[in-house]
């Protein structure tokens, strides 16, 4: 007699990655043993590959997310800074997909847009930008000063901000508000070539690596990869990546600065982590630390804090090409962030296709409003599943950046 499948009424728990597509529904994927315990009524690793969970023990309900929201939901990619995918959602989508009858599903349904789809991810490039330029020697503390007027001429366009300073402003406030003007002129004296060995070396230019069929490609500017196109890029326009290759990214980052190619097996005897190579230096990685925490603590990441677990991150706000033209009116969303941020240990990256306006995010569409409130609740749910315990009392060294941030009253 065939076993019993279970599910939730969403199906959420196989869209997490809890479960392999091909096991018993409800049994939990060999090798995730670790991210599923503890769930209700379990005892931290209490639950083994192939176990049955019961109805009471998934740990996702149909609370976690909302059909008015968003058109579909993209991915939520959990990666752990060696590298390794602790957890991958690319089916974590609307129109969802029904595991007991996958062929009912429509092609846009079964689409992975966490490993196939490419998009423009926006301001969470950032940071990227800035620690190519400190090991390039370009920005030499987070206190040098940039000039941020309102609009910023540049090769015959013009750079805006959502939030613009209409001052000089210091490398910290450029990425606690996330200004692209700011942004720009550090890409600017980066340079096209240095940008794209640095994004190179990071995987950004080519497929994801990664053990499954469904693997998107980088677009970037090519042949037209100009002194503007160089600006833009730096602020995550004019180059769209899968999201695995964003978590990738900044695990590289945040790691100590090694590069490892992701892997969907659990790290081990029978599949050791594969050699890594250095992309940016540790020095840069751990002052980094503080400055995506500055994000999370005081600027547009605000809403992705989850008490005690030290969160830092970027959100990302791009305009969706549709027909060959950005709208004006219709966004993707994303936040990439990295926990605990004082001793890093994984990445979690999610993004939202066409999230619509609510009364709960004041009319915004924006990263801030709706991905990072999702980046909160989910790190507060899984952080304990992973062994990693909230902690009130420790941050990074946060000296290194909150002297050169301008305090404003309310």
């Amino acid at each position: 007699m065939a076993e019993k499948r279970i599910w939730s009424r969403r199906e959420i728990l196989k869209q997490t990655g809890f479960i392999s597509a091909a096991g018993a529904a409800g049994a939990i994927a060999p090798g995730l043993e670790a991210v599923a315990a503890p769930l209700k009524d379990t005892k931290p690793g209490s639950l083994k590959a192939g176990q049955i969970l019961t109805k009471d023990q998934v740990p996702f309900t149909d609370g976690d997310f909302s059909d008015n929201l968003y058109t579909r939901i993209g991915v939520r990619p959990l990666i752990n800074c060696r590298g390794t995918i602790t957890a991958i959602s690319g089916s974590t989508s609307l129109p969802e997909v029904n595991p007991n009858a996958p062929g009912a599903a429509s092609p846009d349904a079964r689409f992975n847009r966490a490993t196939q789809g490419v998009y423009e991810l926006g301001s969470t490039f950032k940071p990227f930008t800035v620690a190519m330029a400190m090991d390039s020697g370009v920005i030499r503390s987070f206190g040098q000063q940039y000039n941020c007027p309102e609009v910023l001429p540049a090769y015959g366009h013009l750079v805006h901000d959502t939030h613009p300073f209409g001052r000089v402003c210091t490398v910290a406030e450029i990425m606690e508000e996330s200004s692209n003007i700011g942004t720009a002129q550090i890409a600017d004296q980066l340079g096209a070539e240095r940008q794209k060995q640095w994004l190179t070396k990071m995987g950004f230019t080519g497929t994801v690596p990664i053990e499954l069929k469904e693997r998107g490609r980088a677009l970037t500017p090519g042949s037209r990869w100009g002194p503007f196109e160089t600006m833009t890029v730096g602020f995550g326009q004019g180059i769209a990546v899968a999201p695995v290759h964003l978590a990738m990214g900044y695990a590289t980052l945040f790691n100590g600065g090694v590069y490892h190619p992701p892997t969907l097996l659990k790290i081990g005897p029978g599949h050791p982590l594969p050699p890594g190579k250095r992309v940016f230096s540790e020095e840069t990685s751990y002052k980094m630390r503080a400055l995506l925490r500055l994000v999370v603590m005081k600027g547009t990441g605000k809403r992705a804090d989850a008490p005690g677990y030290r969160v830092g991150g970027k959100t990302g706000t791009a305009q969706k090409l549709i027909n060959g033209h950005y709208s004006q009116t219709i966004n993707i969303t994303s936040f990439a962030g990295v926990f605990p941020m004082d001793e890093p240990r994984y990445v979690v990256v999610v993004m939202l296709d066409e999230p619509k306006a609510t009364p709960e995010t004041f009319g915004f569409t924006t990263a801030g409003w709706n991905v990072a409130p999702v980046v909160s609740r989910t790190i507060s749910r899984i952080a304990p599943m992973l062994g990693v315990q909230p902690n009130m009392n420790r941050e990074p060294d946060m000296s290194q950046v909150m002297p050169f941030v301008h305090e404003t009253k309310e």
